[in-house]
Formats: structure tokens, C-alpha cells, sequence
């Protein structure tokens, strides 16, 4: 992989704000590149899709997941793209080979458990090189795609239990479906509702019945009510100087009375020294979940590190936070599909 002057600063910046790539000043401002600068065309071939961020549940998809897969002797098959990627529907968001007692790690989301259960009734049937695996439910989101939500929804069933306490998912209007639309189309609308005051935006025809006004003040609801949580982008890991990594908590206390929410904020607003903030931001964590493991995971976290001595710095200081009782952790030694669900 060539090394390009500026990648990290282009990723994360675009990561962090996917709309600013449709708008000169604001991809500037995000990445610190011009467009016409030498090593534009290198940079910008890591970047697979710009998109909007929502809170998935009010896109119709509230069962997301992981599947941790092994595959016994059948691992260099199932990196192989005829056996897997090919195979798995367009719900498919992360997979790749992992170091520990399973192979493969799949992140997934279906519109509920049942579809969930189709799919994995297919795998088990379709898929050779899934020789034994485990689905983990998540049923609480903190964070997703680097876009932390402010008060996390619960699910609004639990897999096997009924309805669980948490507010519910309200249903989007029609226009609010419109505009919604128009940001898969063209993320770069959000724009209309930033600082930048001076921009060239084209109004969309999908949406053209509406003014200006009215879409930004929509806009503004769905960001205001974490619905539409910001904008990011997929990009191509391997072409980058990041590796993937999972880490699953156990929480306990000795009072048997666990602070959930307390590690939950640690995780997001980590109490840090200044130089241990450089590997410990939106983009190294950008996905923070809960849900049930065999016994092991009370919450799943992602992580993107460039050096396995950052990834023993996070364990051991995700391992100081009160009630953290252990952790566990996959590193992915191969990106096969890095993706995001769309519309």
C-alpha cells in the first residue's frame, strides 16, 4: 500500500462529516486537502460511498447484529469472495478473518429477529464455510458509525421477551421520508443546515415541492430528535494504515448493582491525559453497543488502531472504568466487506 501524504487527516475528516465532501470550503476545512492537489485521485480512491448516518431503527431495520462464525477448516474459503460476500444479502455491513477461537466477524441488520433467523436458517444451510456460529443481538445503540446518540433507543422488542422499557420509535412523516430520501441521494444537503452560509446547493427534484425553509427545518428535527445522526463515509481499511479490532465487556460489581449507562459515558467521554487522546476519539471507537453474548459481552465495541500497543493501552484503560470487569478482544487480520445498509 503506497503511503499518501494527508490520508489520515482525509479519512477521519471525511468520516467524521461525509457531507463536506460535496462542498469545497467545508472538504477543506475536514480534511486539509484541495481537490486539484496532487495526491487527490490516490486519496480519494480509498473512499467506497459518502452517506447519511440515521439511527437504523427509523429506516425500518431494528434488529442490528454480529455474528461471530467459525469455520473450522474452511477459513481460506471463506475468505475467498465466491463463498461469502457474494453470497450474503445487501444487510451485510462488516466482514472479515479474526485472531481467537472464531474466524469470522459479521455485522448485519435485518428489519427484525425473524428476518434475522431467515438468515441465518439460509447461512446455516447455504454457506459451507459456516460450520458452527452465534448470533449477538444488539439492542441498545450509543454509538454508530462515529455518530454518538444522545438518548439511546431501546429496542422496541428484545428478541425473546417482549416489549423492553425505552421510548418508543416514533413513525417519520411523509416529508420527512422525502428528505430523508434526498440525503441518500445527495448527503450533501445537509450542508443547508451548517455554518456555511455561502454554499451552492441544488434542491433535489424528489423533494423540490418543498422551500428551502421547510427542509431545513426538517433537517434540523431529525438531527435534533437523533434521528439523522450526521453524515460519514466507507472506506477501503486494508488501503489504510488502520486495523479493526472488537472488544466485548463484562460488567460487575460487587453489590451486584452494574452502572450500565456509567460505562457507556466513560466509553464516550473517556476522563483521559492529553497524549492518551490521540488514539481514542469517534473515529478509533466508532461503534458502541450492547446487547447478549454467551455470558461475556454486556457491551461491544469496535475499534480502528494502527499499532497493537494502542489497542493494549485501550484495554487497560476501558479495564480502570468502575464496573468494567474483564474484556475480550478479536483483531481482524482481513477486511473483506466494509459497507453501510442503504435506504
Amino acid at each position: 500500500m503506497p503511503n499518501v501524504s494527508g490520508l489520515e487527516q482525509f479519512i477521519k475528516g471525511l468520516y467524521d462529516d461525509g457531507s463536506a465532501y460535496y462542498h469545497e470550503e467545508p472538504f477543506e476545512d475536514a480534511t486539509g486537502i484541495e481537490k486539484n492537489s496532487r495526491n487527490y485521485d490516490e486519496l480519494e480512491s480509498r473512499i467506497h460511498d459518502v452517506f447519511p448516518v440515521f439511527d437504523p431503527r427509523y429506516l425500518g431495520y431494528e434488529f442490528p447484529s454480529y455474528t461471530f462464525i467459525e469455520t473450522e477448516n474452511h477459513l481460506a474459503e471463506a475468505s475467498e469472495e465466491s463463498t461469502t460476500i457474494s453470497l450474503l444479502s445487501e444487510k451485510a455491513q462488516l466482514l472479515g478473518t479474526v485472531l481467537g477461537d472464531v474466524d469470522l466477524i459479521h455485522r448485519r441488520i435485518d428489519e427484525n429477529r425473524w428476518t434475522n433467523a431467515e438468515f441465518a436458517k439460509w447461512a446455516k444451510q447455504r454457506l459451507e464455510v459456516f460450520e458452527q456460529f452465534e448470533t449477538y443481538p444488539i439492542f441498545e445503540i450509543d454509538r454508530w458509525y462515529g455518530k454518538d446518540i444522545n438518548e439511546p433507543l431501546h429496542n422496541s422488542f428484545n428478541g425473546n421477551m417482549g416489549p423492553v422499557d425505552g421510548d418508543p420509535i416514533r413513525s417519520l412523516t411523509d416529508d420527512e421520508e422525502a428528505v430523508i430520501e434526498a440525503l441518500f441521494e445527495d448527503p450533501g444537503l445537509l450542508k443547508l443546515t451548517s455554518d456555511y452560509t455561502r454554499l451552492d446547493i441544488t434542491i433535489p427534484n424528489s423533494i423540490a415541492d418543498l422551500d428551502q425553509s421547510g427542509i431545513e427545518e426538517i433537517i434540523s428535527r431529525l438531527k435534533a430528535e437523533d434521528i439523522l445522526l450526521g453524515s460519514s463515509i466507507t472506506y477501503e481499511i486494508n488501503r489504510t494504515p488502520w486495523q479493526c479490532a472488537f472488544m466485548g465487556l463484562s460488567l460487575g460489581a460487587e453489590n451486584g448493582e452494574v452502572d450500565h449507562d456509567g460505562v457507556i459515558e466513560a466509553l464516550q467521554d473517556p476522563d483521559f491525559d492529553e497524549d492518551e487522546e490521540e488514539y481514542w476519539d469517534e473515529f478509533i471507537m466508532p461503534f458502541i453497543t450492547s446487547g447478549v453474548g454467551q455470558g461475556w459481552a454486556d457491551i461491544l465495541i469496535e475499534l480502528r488502531i494502527q499499532d497493537l500497543s494502542d489497542l493494549d493501552d485501550i484495554a487497560q484503560k476501558i479495564r480502570d472504568i468502575e464496573d468494567v470487569e474483564s474484556t475480550k478482544t478479536y483483531l481482524m487480520t482481513d477486511t473483506l466487506l466494509n459497507e453501510y445498509t442503504r435506504r
